[in-house]
C-alpha cells in the first residue's frame, strides 16, 4: 500500500455534489456515472490521480486514466452514504478486468472490508505495516499484525503479475552486489530520492516498495 495524503476536495466536485442537492436529492455515485456527468467523473478521477502521483493507492503499479479506475475504499455497496465522499475515493490499476485476467486491488478487493482489520491509504505508517522480499513478495512486518495479512489478502497483493514487476525492480534498481556498496547514509539518500515526485508531479511506480527495501537493509 502506498501513503496517501488527501488534498482539499476539488471545487469542481463540491459544486457539482451541492448543484445535485439542490435540484434532486443527495448525490449518489450513480449519478455521477451518469453519461451526463463524464466531465465531472473524468476530472475527479484526473484530480485522484494527481494526487497519487499516478500511483495505484493500494499496489503502488503506475497509473493513467486509461488503466485505472475510481475506488471506493470503503464499498459503496455496504457505505452508500459515502460513495461520493471525496475521503473515500482512490484510483486504483486495472480499468476494466477482462477475461483471464487475474484481478487484484480494487477489483479483487469488491465489496470485502473489515472495520477493525482495514488499513487506509491514509493511515500515517500504512506502509511501513508491510515488507518485501528480493523475489517481490510483499508479507506482514509483524507476523501479529492481522490487518496487514488481511489487507494482503484481500487485495491479492501477492498475485504472480505483481510479485514478478516487485522483483524485476528490485534486482534492476536495488540488486544485493549494489546495496553492499553503499554506506547508511548513501541507503537514506537514495531512499529519500525515491520519496521525491519527479518534474511531471509524478513518482517513481512501487515507490513504497524501494522505500520499504532501503528501510529493511538500513535495519
Amino acid at each position: 500500500m502506498i501513503r496517501i495524503f488527501k488534498k482539499q476536495e476539488p471545487e469542481f466536485f463540491r459544486t457539482w455534489k451541492k448543484r445535485m442537492k439542490a435540484h434532486t436529492r443527495k448525490p449518489s455515485y450513480a449519478d455521477l456515472s451518469n453519461q451526463k456527468n463524464r466531465e465531472i467523473k473524468d476530472r475527479l478521477h484526473d484530480a485522484l490521480l494527481e494526487e497519487q502521483g499516478e500511483l495505484c493507492c493500494y499496489c503502488g503499479r503506475k497509473i493513467t486514466s486509461d488503466n485505472s479506475h475510481i475506488e471506493h475504499f470503503r464499498p459503496q455497496s455496504r457505505y452508500p452514504d459515502r460513495s461520493v465522499m471525496y475521503n473515500n475515493l482512490y484510483s486504483s490499476c486495472i480499468k476494466y478486468p477482462s477475461k483471464g485476467c487475474i484481478r487484484h486491488c480494487g477489483h479483487f478487493k469488491d465489496d470485502k472490508f473489515n472495520e477493525r482489520l482495514c488499513i487506509s491509504p491514509l493511515d500515517a505508517g500504512c506502509e511501513e505495516r508491510f515488507l518485501y522480499t528480493l523475489e517481490g513478495e510483499i508479507h506482514p512486518r509483524n507476523k501479529h499484525d492481522r490487518g496487514a495479512g488481511y489487507m494482503i489478502d484481500i487485495l491479492n497483493l501477492n498475485a504472480p503479475p505483481l510479485t514478478l514487476s516487485r522483483k524485476t525492480l528490485l534486482l534492476q534498481t536495488l540488486p544485493p552486489e549494489f546495496l553492499d556498496t553503499l554506506f547508511q547514509e548513501d541507503l537514506q539518500n537514495l531512499r529519500n530520492k525515491f520519496q521525491e515526485r519527479d518534474s511531471y508531479g509524478d513518482y517513481q511506480e512501487f515507490r513504497q516498495v524501494l522505500c520499504r527495501y532501503i528501510d529493511q537493509n538500513l535495519g
